[in-house]
C-alpha cells in the first residue's frame, strides 16, 4: 500500500504534464527521501513555449509527507538554450505565471513557466534547459533534439467523400463510421523527406460529456449504453475509456499513391469506446518523452538530471471527427 501511495504522489508531482502512471508498485520509496524536484516540459515544434505548452517545476519536501500547497516552485531561474554544435544560437528566458486552472478537468491553481518573447520551437533542433532553484545546490538540466516536422493527413486514401473524414478544425461536422476507422481512414502523418523509425504518440479522446445516452461501439456483456456507475471513471483525468494513449515505434515509408513519405496508424479503433465526437492527437516524439511514457519508472528516464520528470519534444497536431454507426 505504501508503494502504491508513493506511485500516486509521484503522479501528482508530474500531473501538470497530463500523464497518469500505471499502478504497478515498482517504486522504491527510500529513493525519494528529502527534497524531490520534478521538471515537466514538452516543446512543441512550430509553437511557442506558452500557456498551452509551458514548463512546470514542482517540489515535495518528502515523498512520504507530501504537501500539496508547496507543490510548485515559484522562484526558479529557468532558461532554454538553442544549440548548434558548441555554440548557443538563442537564449529563451522563462517567466513564472499563475494559471487558476479554470479550463482544466482539475481546477487547481498552478505555476507555469512560459516565454513572453514569442520564440517558436524549431524542428530537428537541439535544446538545453537549465533550472537554478534557490536553496538547491544542484543544477537541474536536460537536453532534447526536436523531431523533424510531421503533418497529420486528413484523408490519406484521397476518398474525397463530402462530409467524411478527419479535420484540423475542432468545429468540424465531418464524420467517419466506426467500421471505416483504420483501413478507409487511417491516422497518418506526412514526414516530408524522412523515411525510417519514428517514436509515435497517439491520444484518443472522446469529446462528448458523460451521459447514459453514450452508446458503446462494441457492447460489453450485452450492455449497449453507458451506466451512471462509470461516470467517475469516464470523467477521471488519467487514462480511461474516454482517454486512451498509445505509443510505439512506427516506420515512415514512401507511399507513391499518397504522394510522399508517411507513417500510418491503422490498428487503433479498439480505443474508440463510444460513438460521438473525437479528438485524435498524433505526434512524433523525441527519445526523452518516449522513454518517460514507455518505462515503468518513466520519471527516472525522461532525460532530466538532478530531478525527476522529462524534457521532451514533439511534432504533430490534432485531428477531429465524429464516429458514427455504419
Amino acid at each position: 500500500m505504501v508503494k502504491l501511495r508513493n506511485r500516486l504522489l509521484i503522479g501528482l508531482l508530474l500531473f501538470v504534464a497530463a500523464i497518469s502512471f500505471s499502478c504497478d508498485g515498482n517504486v522504491a520509496g527510500p529513493r525519494f527521501k528529502g527534497d524531490t524536484y520534478s521538471l515537466a516540459a514538452l516543446l512543441m515544434v512550430g509553437s511557442p513555449i506558452d500557456n498551452e505548452n509551458p514548463v512546470f517545476l514542482t517540489k515535495s519536501n518528502n515523498i512520504e509527507e507530501f504537501e500539496f500547497t508547496e507543490l510548485f516552485v515559484t522562484d526558479a531561474n529557468i532558461k532554454i538554450y538553442e544549440l548548434s554544435g558548441n555554440d548557443t544560437t538563442a537564449v529563451i528566458e522563462l517567466q513564472p505565471v499563475l494559471d487558476m486552472g479554470q479550463n482544466d478537468q482539475l481546477t487547481v491553481p498552478k505555476i507555469k513557466y512560459v516565454d513572453l518573447s514569442g520564440y517558436i520551437v524549431k524542428a530537428n533542433q537541439r535544446y538545453r534547459i537549465e533550472a537554478e532553484i534557490p536553496g538547491y545546490d544542484k543544477l537541474v538540466w536536460a537536453e532534447t533534439v526536436t523531431p523533424k516536422q510531421v503533418q497529420p493527413v486528413e484523408d490519406f486514401n484521397n476518398l474525397n467523400i463530402e462530409g467524411e473524414g478527419y479535420s484540423l478544425n475542432p468545429a468540424t461536422t465531418d464524420s467517419i463510421s466506426f467500421e471505416d476507422l483504420g483501413e478507409s481512414y487511417p491516422l497518418a502523418v506526412n514526414t516530408g523527406d524522412f523515411t525510417g523509425s519514428l517514436n509515435m504518440y497517439l491520444e484518443i479522446y472522446c469529446l462528448e460529456e458523460f451521459s447514459t445516452d453514450l452508446e458503446f461501439t462494441i457492447p460489453i456483456f450485452g450492455i449497449t449504453y453507458a451506466d451512471s456507475s462509470i461516470a467517475w471513471i469516464y470523467n477521471s483525468s488519467g487514462d480511461s475509456m474516454r482517454r486512451i494513449r498509445l505509443f510505439a515505434k512506427y516506420l515512415a515509408l514512401n507511399y507513391p499513391e499518397a504522394g510522399g513519405n508517411h507513417a500510418l496508424l491503422r490498428d487503433f479503433k479498439q480505443g474508440v469506446a463510444f460513438y460521438g465526437r473525437y479528438r485524435f492527437t498524433i505526434y512524433s516524439i523525441d527519445d526523452n518523452y518516449y522513454r518517460f511514457l514507455y518505462n515503468n519508472e518513466g520519471y527516472l528516464n525522461g532525460g532530466v538530471h538532478n530531478a525527476l520528470g522529462y524534457f521532451g519534444s514533439a511534432s504533430g497536431a490534432k485531428l477531429y471527427t465524429k464516429v458514427v454507426k455504419s
